[in-house]
């Protein structure tokens, strides 16, 4: 149970993209039936689908690209953000991407339902390129090349890869990812916490502590006068014990 607990965002939702894929194909559902309608009138009947398209894939090609880009990307804001924030970034980009998709099929020709984590990942790939842009990485045998030319010619790529509506879901996950890093979260603010006020019965207690200690110093300092007046003998027995005790209670109390 520990070890699943310390498991990145990033494992946990490849993990979700995965079993998705599967219990769809196990059911023999089609992905088109969870994905963004192209006709925004089903929205109304299937308002879920902005959420649920960015965990289902059309094959197994389409969820394996997406995984790897997501695992190359995401594990690189593992020491940058924590799970909740990497997933809200996923959450986010995905949604921007819904919503550009959505806009776009007002004005182009859209006739299949809109899947994938593409724009999903997109937004976590234009995260890692604003949040770590000269990262030094290393592909296969090349040279070290910084992570931002890096991210940019992955997103043109998958821009390259996109038609029609599609081409706007990717540019939706680039401005979540962008939003995301560029905005900052807006801070809570906390009220200072007010010391709760002391009851009347504690502040006559402490009143009656600072009169006895005011009386004690003064009584301390007329019989210190007397001593350098008179010498320590002039005191008598008692004032003697007096004074002793008066000085024990003064340094107790200094050395709280």
């Amino acid at each position: 149970m520990t070890a699943l607990r310390n498991l990145s965002a990033t494992v946990w939702l490849i993990a979700a993209n995965v079993l998705v894929f599967i219990v769809l194909l196990a059911g023999g559902i089609s992905p088109s039936a969870v994905g963004v309608p192209s006709d925004v009138r089903l929205l109304l009947t299937h308002p879920w689908t902005p959420l649920t398209y960015m965990f289902v894939h059309f094959s197994f090609w389409h969820l394996l690209i997406n995984m790897l880009w997501l695992w190359m990307f995401g594990r690189l804001l593992t020491d940058i953000f924590s799970n909740r924030a990497l997933t809200l970034l996923y959450l986010t980009g995905g949604l921007s991407g819904a919503l550009f998709y959505i806009a776009a099929t007002l004005f182009l020709p859209v006739s299949s339902a809109l899947c994938g984590a593409s724009a999903a990942v997109v937004a976590v790939m234009t995260a890692a390129g604003l949040r770590l842009p000269d990262m030094p990485v290393r592909l296969f045998f090349f040279a070290p090349v910084k992570l931002k030319w890096i991210v940019l010619a992955g997103i043109l790529l998958l821009f390259l890869g996109a038609g029609g509506a599609g081409f706007f879901a990717h540019l939706g996950g680039v401005c979540g990812g962008l939003s995301f890093v560029l905005i900052p979260a807006r801070k809570r603010s906390v009220k200072p916490r007010k010391a709760p006020k002391p009851s009347r019965r504690r502040l006559k207690e402490i009143n009656r502590k600072m009169t006895a200690r005011r009386n004690e110093m003064k009584r301390l300092d007329d019989l210190l006068d007397r001593v350098r007046i008179s010498g320590f003998d002039s005191l008598s027995r008692a004032e003697k014990a007096e004074l002793k005790r008066i000085s024990e209670c003064l340094n107790k109390g200094s050395e709280k």
